[in-house]
């Protein structure tokens, strides 16, 4: 994380304590948070993460106030990059919790880090995947997944060794996510998505790589996946905000193309560039 963070527009050391000892967020999960990334100062697609941001506030019925604003975050964001020096590629997260109060108001820290690319990198490097059994996507997360929680996903990582990613699957076996992204799949030049997501920030990038695909006239199809379908698809890519589309090379002695990963990649960067120069 870079050496300054805001809280509610202030700047200030981000190794400072920032929080108080029975702040909600901490103690309840009382809060939700999200990531964003950008180029310059300018946030991509911050139109579609900034409604993502009101229909938080609205769900977990946080007060709102002149902080909450899209150009208010938007400027603290700005200031924030700047006292930080970074002047390029950027991500942010944005933490909203409820106060100490009994108002219902809420506050936002924001900290950002520096990225290397300004735009999203290419495909070069392909990704080895497996599905994981061993665990199921609880269902309270399909209904409500604002609020952080703990999770066993947090452990998975330690047991991936050889391997790049983890596919999820809910109680019925249907692919649901990756640890780290949201997952997609090709078949005969076809987008074919989970028929449910999480709810949380990752449905926002859903939503992005959906209008994509109308750009791109390519079909979207909403299909429940199962581990045994892997080996008749063509293409499998992973996709968030932050790391834009990673492709997936192999599940086990499946081999998989990425053309149309391609395809998507290009029209992402173009999209982001066009909004970035407008």
């Amino acid at each position: 994380m870079a050496k300054y963070v805001s809280i509610d527009g202030n700047i200030q050391l981000s190794e400072k304590a920032c929080i108080s000892y029975n702040n909600r967020g901490l103690i309840f999960g009382d809060s939700f948070n999200f990531e964003m990334r950008g180029n310059s100062s300018k946030a991509f697609f911050e139109d579609e993460y900034f409604d993502f941001f009101i229909q938080s506030l609205k769900f977990l019925k946080f007060k709102k106030s002149i902080f909450h604003r899209k150009t208010s975050i938007l400027t603290d964001l700005e200031l924030l990059l700047q006292k930080n020096r970074i002047y390029k590629g950027f991500k942010a997260r944005i933490i909203v919790f409820r106060n100490d109060t009994i108002d219902n108001s809420c506050s936002i820290i924001i900290s950002v880090d520096a990225i290397e690319s300004e735009y999203y990198p290419d495909l070069a490097n392909g990704l080895t995947i497996d599905v994981y059994e061993d665990y199921v996507v609880p269902e309270y997360n399909f209904e409500f997944d604002f609020t952080p929680r703990f999770s066993e996903e947090l452990l998975l990582h330690q047991k991936l060794e050889t391997l790049d990613d983890f596919l999820l699957c809910d109680k019925n076996g249907n692919i649901i996510k990756s640890l780290n992204s949201s997952v997609f799949f090709v078949k005969n030049e076809n987008l074919i998505l989970p028929t449910r997501y999480v709810k949380n920030a990752s449905k926002v990038f859903v939503d992005i790589v959906v209008k994509l695909a109308n750009d791109l006239n390519i079909p979207v199809i909403n299909w429940e996946i199962k581990e045994r379908d892997l080996y008749s698809l063509d293409e499998v890519f992973l996709g968030d905000i932050t790391s834009g589309f990673n492709r997936v090379m192999a599940f086990k002695d499946k081999r998989y193309f990425y053309k149309t990963t391609g395809k998507f990649l290009e029209a992402l960067n173009n999209k982001v560039k066009v909004n970035f120069k407008t």
